[in-house]
């Protein structure tokens, strides 16, 4: 690689590193139930015009922090929280800014997203109608499955302004591919050379991805699949198309972080569930909870579960005990939106640079979670022991307020996981093309 490039790449590092963060304003908290995609408003966003002319960040907090009066009784939109005061609430709410790498840069992002951003959406493929998404402007109920997240997000876009009929308007084009049929149908080895024949007919009806090779064209993937053609088409894909992937990755799931983007997976529950997991304990009496599939570690300030419940209730009830949740690889089977929704503090062990935390290019995940090494897992104990009791619920309640960034809503409201993802797409409109002289 040369000079030049390496310099451009570390350009484009550092842009992306500051367009980050945004200002959060919800009603309340946010527990959606099974989601049924319908009509999407698509109001002006008065909140973060409002914060762009300089109304406090305080101010707007306590909008969000109002008790939803529809939540039974005894249960609000903090309860999942161990607040000692309505003093500390003050306090915490003076520490929001921190939940966000940059407030400022990214309520400038928001507001470009939300009044430019076009999407235009390739028709259906003729031979590829079964591995496509689809939506027919019906509504459907959404079942809680791996490739159901993707298919939200393709059922909420069709039905939003940012979808355009014209081709020449558009920042993006959305290929309907399905990665996650092509892989339950015809395997992982046998993804590549289905992808290859789509690319190639697109790229032979229609202009756009040889104007750019690629570049500013998106797909949908919940499943890892092999790379394995060197055909161009594939490799144009790989190098130049935006990947929009679900957290966490799959294991050996190609990814580029300077151009491919994750959201976090559709996880419904209940405000009965949310509420019946906190009405059974009185305060949290577990250090650390580490789900199925977890290392056995004998200690009674842990809780690892070896045989896990099939109800959810089970785990809930577990996450609303526990101050930490502890994901390890290469199982990583915790739901960091569980974690957070139950004032479950995420502690998070990796072998490498995490790439696959939602949005993190937004918000400032080291403010509410824990972010260890593998390394450092034999004194793990010491370590989440060592975190100072104000810090520890200054992480609780940002963490809180991440979870609503984290919440598919339909219809979806201002900043939450639809919104979010829009915008992270809207930043990586302009990533660097990869190019190649010779094809085979």
């Amino acid at each position: 690689m040369g000079t030049s490039v390496r310099s451009s790449l570390v350009r484009y590092y550092s842009i992306s590193a500051l367009i980050v963060g945004f200002w959060l304003l919800a009603s309340s908290f946010w527990l959606p139930g099974k989601i049924t995609v319908g009509v999407i408003r698509h109001d002006a966003p008065t909140s973060i015009r409002a914060y762009a002319h300089g109304r406090m960040l305080k101010s707007l907090e306590s909008e969000a922090d109002e008790v939803d009066e529809s939540l039974p009784e005894g249960f609000d939109a903090l309860s999942p929280l161990d607040l000692v005061s309505d003093e500390e609430l003050a306090v915490l709410q003076e520490s929001l800014p921190k939940m966000y790498h940059s407030p400022e840069i990214f309520a400038l992002s928001y507001d470009e997203m939300w009044n430019k951003m076009q999407v235009w959406v390739y028709p259906e493929q003729e031979g590829s109608q079964k591995y496509e998404h689809k939506y027919d402007g019906q509504e459907e109920e959404l079942t809680e499955e791996l490739s159901s997240t993707a298919d939200l997000f393709f059922r909420i876009l069709k039905r939003s302004e940012f979808v355009t009929e014209s081709p020449s308007h558009a920042h993006l084009f959305l290929m309907p591919v399905s990665i996650d049929a092509l892989w339950v149908d015809l395997g992982p080895t046998n993804v590549a050379e289905q992808l290859r024949r789509y690319l190639q007919k697109i790229r032979t009806d229609f202009p756009y991805w040889d104007s750019s090779l690629g570049a500013d064209h998106l797909y949908l993937s919940c499943h890892a699949f092999e790379h394995n053609s060197k055909h161009r088409n594939i490799l144009e894909l790989g190098k130049n198309a935006i990947q929009a992937a679900c957290s966490p990755l799959r294991h050996n799931q190609q990814f580029y972080p300077h151009k491919d983007m994750v959201f976090p997976e559709y996880k419904p529950v209940s405000e009965h569930e949310i509420h019946a997991a906190l009405a059974s304990r009185t305060e949290r009496t577990t250090l650390a909870y580490f789900p199925a599939g977890s290392p056995e570690i004998s200690d009674p300030d842990f809780d690892v579960e070896v045989d896990p419940s099939p109800h959810r209730s089970s785990v809930y009830s577990k996450l609303a005990r526990s101050k930490f949740c502890v994901s390890i690889p290469p199982h990583e089977s915790l739901s960091v939106v569980d974690a957070l929704r139950f004032g479950c503090v995420p502690v998070l062990v990796s072998k490498t640079v995490f790439h696959d935390l939602p949005f993190q290019g937004f918000l400032n995940w080291r403010e509410f979670a824990v972010v260890l090494g593998m390394e450092d897992l034999p004194k793990l104990k010491t370590i989440l022991e060592s975190v100072p009791a104000a810090k520890y619920r200054q992480m609780q309640y940002l963490g809180h307020q991440a979870s609503k960034h984290l919440e598919w809503n339909n219809p979806p409201v201002a900043y939450d996981a639809f919104h979010m993802t829009l915008v992270d797409l809207w930043i990586r409109r302009h990533s660097i093309k990869y190019a190649r002289r010779t094809f085979s």
